[in-house]
């Protein structure tokens, strides 16, 4: 039966074969969404390693922290880029879901770094939702769920009044854009730590607002982890 299996199998990458998401290339049976030389050539930026990291160092002054961490650095060209634009406009769930793992690993290795009772997906507009067909950043909380054995609690925070998208603004805007764009859902236990997760950090303004409206609902150990952030 097996023999049989690795022939479909075989067939199938023949007929319908995958692509690697930061390359194009086409993937072996054996590699999931990325290519293994892919995965070797990431720019990881091992900020869970340091606990004062320049992600950190982003909110401080701004909002109070107990911990920032991204998987990778974004730049404009690169392969983090790809990745991103494929989970989070080509409906590619599971490949949100890989790099929530990762990311998710590397916090569980970290020696610095707690590990979160509850993970909060930053949450997506209705609108967004609609024409992407899900909200990415609850697939990235789910595989770091997984990789840290936490509990993932999209009913914590939910939107408030609609928003305009964050692109193409600058920091203030993106600020204004998100002030008081979030609110408490059913609250949970307030000392229990809580992780928020995004896809990708750039001014910060999005995880601020979040940070902020979850301390006034009383809770003060907030972390933050994104899979890439914008240096």
């Amino acid at each position: 039966m097996p023999f049989f299996t690795s022939i479909y199998s075989d067939l199938l990458e023949l007929i319908l074969p995958r692509y690697c998401s930061a390359c194009s290339i086409v993937l072996q049976t054996t590699e999931k969404h990325i290519c293994v030389f892919c995965l070797y050539d990431l720019p990881l930026t091992r900020f869970e390693f340091y606990k004062d990291n320049p992600l950190h160092r982003l909110f401080w002054g701004r909002v109070m922290l107990q911990q920032a961490t991204a998987l990778l650095y974004f730049k404009r060209c690169g392969k983090a880029r790809k990745i991103i634009h494929q989970l989070k406009y080509k409906g590619q769930s599971a490949l949100a879901y890989q790099m929530g793992f990762m990311l998710g690993l590397t916090i569980k290795n970290s020696p610095v770094f707690e590990v979160p009772d509850l993970i909060i997906p930053v949450p997506s507009g209705a609108s967004k939702t609609r024409s992407r067909g899900y909200n990415q950043c609850t697939h990235i909380a789910n595989g770091l769920a997984d990789a840290t054995n936490s509990h993932v609690r999209e009913d914590l925070l939910k939107t408030g009044k609609s928003k305009s998208t964050q692109t193409r603004k600058g920091r203030y805007a993106r600020y204004l854009n998100v002030k008081d764009g979030f609110i408490l859902g059913p609250w949970g236990n307030q000392d229990s730590s809580v992780l928020l997760v995004d896809d990708v950090v750039t001014t910060g303004a999005t995880l601020e607002s979040c940070a902020r409206t979850l301390q006034e609902g009383g809770f003060s150990r907030i972390s933050i982890a994104a899979l890439a952030w914008t240096s």
